[in-house]
């Protein structure tokens, strides 16, 4: 399947990866949308767990490879 993926034309892969990526973000969104949060302590629990992912992800994936790259 890996190899499949791999002998696609760029465009194709960059289309296909992007496809993907819009139909899972919404599909999150979709089903946050149908629920409705009546509670105020569960909607902020959420919001701090989605801020904790963002920060995890914005410092592991972009500043520490920024930081090893500046030490060049």
């Amino acid at each position: 399947m890996i190899n499949f993926f791999y002998e696609l034309n760029p465009l194709i892969q960059t289309i296909l990866a992007s496809s993907i990526t819009f139909f899972a973000t919404s599909m999150g969104a979709f089903i946050v949308y149908l629920l409705k949060f009546n509670s105020k302590r569960l909607t902020n629990i959420l919001l701090g767990i989605g801020a904790g992912i963002m920060l995890a992800a914005a410092f592991f994936s972009l500043l520490i490879p920024a930081i090893e790259q500046a030490k060049l």
